[in-house]
């Protein structure tokens, strides 16, 4: 329970920061990266306030793991796990894991869009990697229960 609530708070203290750097970039850039290449390097520019777009896709995707948190098993009902308590638990956990890695992922590709940080693709790929592999994880110990 305890490592729920510091997820949670983590999550939101990702998604104040997104707004936070969202915000004063959109005030004090003229523009800002909305396009890298494969290797990182800035491709396209756009107006700061495009910007802003990302904390509020940061909190909608926040927002909607937290309602299929209140339901787990409402996020895939084609799936035929057995519904137990202790693939609810799981199913939470996975959630609180999920919300956690896409507002810190969204934050960092803020900070990179406002020039305050350099885009790494390596460092997108690698987070992405992970959750591939910690679904998959996920659903295999959820079809052994």
């Amino acid at each position: 329970m305890r490592s729920n609530k510091l997820s949670n708070l983590l999550s939101l203290l990702f998604l104040v920061a997104t707004l936070g750097v969202a915000v004063y970039a959109a005030f004090v850039n003229d523009t800002i990266v909305v396009h890298w290449g494969p290797l990182g390097g800035s491709e396209l520019q756009g107006m700061s306030y495009l910007i802003l777009f990302l904390p509020l896709l940061s909190a909608a995707l926040y927002l909607l793991l937290r309602k299929g948190k209140e339901n787990p098993f409402a996020l895939d009902p084609k799936h035929d796990m057995p519904q137990t308590q202790g693939n609810a638990q799981q199913l939470r956990r996975y959630v609180d894991v999920l919300s956690l890695g896409v507002t810190g992922l969204l934050l960092y590709i803020t900070l990179c869009a406002a020039g305050f940080l350099p885009m790494i693709p390596l460092v997108v790929m690698l987070v992405v990697a992970f959750f591939i592999i910690y679904y998959a994880r996920s659903r295999r110990k959820l079809r052994g229960a």
